[in-house]
């Protein structure tokens, strides 16, 4: 079990920027935003319709800003300051950004880790994802305790496998492979 993100995202999603940076548009509108940036979360049906899980005005969490620099080589932090600067001017900003997809050096993501049973005694990285040519680090720990507490929330994990790679595609299929990998045993 697991929940995952990467930067830059595949083809196929990039598909969707057009329609999403409109509906982001909306948003802005609708909240009255100057400046400053919005964090949507949206979910895309089969047949197409849009629907926002959540819009926030924060950083986004499960560590993008740290993807976006691996990927892209910008301080997303720093970027933060500058557009939540109302006197930050379009030219600053044009020349601050990287331009998506474009400007990406290749894909970072990671992987959020909960166990998949109910009791565990020990970490073990799959040897899948600790020899995939992709793998880069991760940040997860022992196990505390041997009896695993109900998930509470989607984004509820026990630590991050971070990746890193040039192919899209491959990346995906990676990070969802790790939903079906047991790191504790």
């Amino acid at each position: 079990m697991g929940y995952s993100v990467f930067v830059p995202a595949t083809p196929e999603l990039e598909q969707w920027r057009g329609r999403i940076t409109q509906e982001i548009e909306k948003l802005i509108e609708v909240f009255d935003i100057d400046f400053g940036f919005i964090h949507p979360e949206y979910f895309v049906t089969s047949d197409g319709t849009m629907y926002f899980g959540e819009v926030a005005y924060r950083p986004p969490g499960f560590n993008v800003f740290e993807l976006l620099e691996r990927a892209y080589g910008f301080n997303a932090y720093q970027a933060l300051v500058l557009v939540f600067d109302p006197k930050t001017t379009q030219d600053e900003l044009d020349a601050f950004f990287p331009t998506p997809v474009e400007d990406a050096k290749g894909h970072a993501g990671c992987f959020g880790v909960y166990p998949r049973r109910r009791v565990v005694s020990n970490l073990e990285i799959p040897p899948e994802t600790e020899n995939h040519p992709y793998f880069d680090f991760h940040e997860l720990n022992p196990p505390h305790a041997q009896k695993v507490t109900k998930r509470t929330a989607f984004g509820t994990h026990w630590g991050l496998v971070y990746f890193y790679g040039e192919d899209a595609v491959e990346m995906r299929d990676l990070l969802k492979a790790q939903e079906e990998l047991d790191y504790y045993l």
